[in-house]
């Protein structure tokens, strides 16, 4: 036993000043007086040195391992360990004197403590990140530290003298950020502030709510060292703000800082983040910070075409992203084909595009180099059939066969485009029409356009009662190939021709009754006022829209036309307008999208 007079650890207390307590309980002055007395290597001691710690423990009747764990550890290139999180060297500010005034005015009054031992240090005063008491809700003090006694905090207060009382009078209200508070509860052993700063050390947490934050609001060309230590406060608190959302407020973040310059993505890192870039590149080696530049790198590449070979971080060897040149060197196929087949795809917005935006995902052009491979001429989709081309032709017309490039925009330049199919859909579909045919039938059974033409219908039509299965009679001859050797029995096509019993009224004859305008029954339509539907009224005809004449009825009881109006009621538009206005009927539809005046019935009741 060494017969010292021990001292309780504080919480939040670091090693330093416990060891300044512990001197003035047992009668030395200071950490360096009682270091000497007790044969204790006060440099190694300070640096938090594990045998040294031990020593102190062992001479304190104390448990070494919980001592240990309140030390600061330095190590040869001066960074330091501070409750299990390591901070290069600059991070931290131990070698001035910081302090909370008020905090210290607590200690002097606690009667629980010894006198002379009541005044301790609190382990947040170390970071400069940190300059508010979040206790009393004042900047913490900065000043000089003796240099006879470092790490010594009794010893530097009682060197102030009668400075301190005017240090307390001179408090300045300072509001705690919630930086801070992150700063101070994860020293505190806690984490509750995202996924994404909980995934981190602290200090790579704190450097990256810094850097990020100084990118944000000063922009990513501004040098974090460029900046005043209250800039860097509003910056690491930005920071921190987005960053504690979470993985989806580190990647938003990004995305509002990095260059939106479209040809930044050919230059790599540093043109898309600026100075942000270069100090996560050149500086912090810590493998902490590995993790972030990894995070960055995988987000940016998932957003921004860059392609194997460039700068990130390292070089790009893995890049989800090519080159709508590549693609054409390896399909043959020109840059402007390209681009449609891309659009159609969805994988590109435009055909004409900016230097910057002649990238696409790997995945999208090999789902681009399939859809070409997969590609048909008319005469080659013809051949899949076993239909002549002019016959195909008619299909295509009437819609049963779509191109592959459906782009209405296509213009004269892309009509060859527009001719080419999915040789797989085609496959498809003549095989689904060959599927119920049997190889014998009776000899009065004919061929699809003799079918066709006795029925009075279109091919398309005939061939979508196979698909729809209401044929059953099929045959298939072996004297021809494909969708020419179906034979079909005309006496089960007609009985399947038949007009609706149900009353309909065409799109025109809305329109007629109504005197409403073709644009306008389009917009009703499209936002469902008016109840319509395409049905096919006649054999051989194009699908049209129509209504039920209930329908129809519905729509006229409830709402009229300027122009109906006007003749119901038999007065001019000068004579309507004055009508309208005293009755204060407003449009039931904005005239922008009508074209017309519409309004309702109930408006006009006498």
């Amino acid at each position: 036993m060494s017969g010292l007079f021990d001292v309780p650890l504080l919480p939040d207390e670091p090693l330093t000043s416990y060891l300044a307590r512990l001197a003035r309980a047992n009668g030395a002055g200071t950490i360096r007086g009682f270091c000497q007395d007790m044969k204790l290597d006060r440099p190694r001691l300070i640096r938090g040195d594990e045998d040294e710690v031990r020593k102190l423990a062992g001479l304190a009747g104390r448990d070494a391992e919980g001592l240990q764990a309140s030390a600061i550890v330095v190590d040869d290139l001066s960074g330091a360990t501070v409750a299990g999180h390591y901070f290069p060297h600059g991070k931290l500010r131990r070698s001035k004197l910081r302090f909370c005034p008020r905090c210290i005015a607590d200690d002097d009054a606690d009667a629980s403590r010894m006198p002379g031992a009541r005044r301790y240090s609190r382990l947040y005063w170390v970071f400069p990140q940190v300059p508010a008491c979040h206790v009393h809700r004042v900047a913490i003090v900065e000043m000089e530290a003796d240099q006879s006694h470092h790490y010594d905090l009794n010893t530097q207060l009682d060197l102030l003298g009668d400075r301190m009382h005017e240090l307390l009078e001179e408090c300045v209200p300072r509001r705690p950020t919630a930086f801070e508070g992150f700063v101070r509860k994860r020293l505190a052993g806690r984490s509750a502030h995202g996924e994404f700063l909980n995934g981190f050390g602290l200090s790579a947490g704190m450097s990256a709510c810094e850097l990020l934050g100084v990118a944000l609001l000063f922009g990513r060309e501004v040098r974090v060292g460029k900046l005043g230590e209250e800039d860097l406060h509003c910056a690491r608190q930005a920071g921190f703000e987005r960053l504690a959302k979470g993985t989806d407020g580190f990647t938003s973040l990004l995305d509002d800082v990095r260059s939106t310059d479209e040809r930044s993505n050919v230059r790599g890192g540093q043109a898309l983040y600026g100075k942000l870039y270069l100090s996560l590149n050149e500086n912090y080696e810590d493998p902490d910070y590995d993790r972030l530049r990894s995070m960055i790198r995988s987000h940016t590449m998932s957003r921004v075409p860059m392609l194997d070979g460039m700068e990130f971080f390292g070089p790009v060897t893995e890049s989800p992203w090519t080159s709508i040149g590549k693609i054409a060197e390896a399909t043959g196929y020109p840059d402007e084909t390209l681009r449609r087949i891309l659009v159609e795809l969805g994988h590109i917005d435009s055909l004409r595009q900016s230097k910057g935006q002649r990238y696409v995902r790997k995945t999208a052009a090999d789902e681009a180099v399939a859809a070409i491979g997969d590609m048909a001429t008319r005469e080659e989709t013809a051949a899949i059939l076993g239909l002549p081309s002019m016959t195909v032709k008619r299909l295509i017309s009437d819609g049963m066969i779509e191109p592959v490039l459906k782009s209405a925009d296509a213009g004269e330049r892309g009509y060859r485009l527009l001719d080419r199919y999915s040789r797989k859909a085609v496959a498809d579909l003549r095989d689904r029409l060959l599927a119920r045919a049997r190889p014998e039938f009776p000899a009065d059974w004919t061929n699809l356009t003799n079918s066709a033409r006795k029925a009075g219908l279109r091919l398309v039509d005939v061939l979508q009662m196979v698909l729809d299965g209401r044929l059953r009679n099929l045959g298939r001859s072996s004297d021809e190939d494909g969708v020419a050797a179906l034979r079909f029995d005309v006496k089960e096509i007609d009985p399947l021709i038949a007009v609706t019993e149900k009353a309909y009224v065409e799109r025109a004859e809305v329109c007629r009754r109504l005197l409403l305008q073709a644009e306008a029954f389009a917009f009703l339509v499209r936002t469902g006022n008016i109840e319509a539907e395409q049905r096919q009224l006649r054999v051989a005809r194009a699908p049209t829209w129509v209504m039920t004449e209930a329908d129809f009825k519905e729509f006229d009881a409830r709402y009229v036309t300027f122009a109906r109006l006007s003749k119901e009621i038999g007065v001019g538009s000068r004579g309507l307008g004055k009508i309208l206005r005293e009755k204060g009927a407003p449009l039931a539809f904005p005239m922008e999208s009508v074209k017309q005046g519409i309004v309702e019935r109930r408006f006009l009741t006498l």
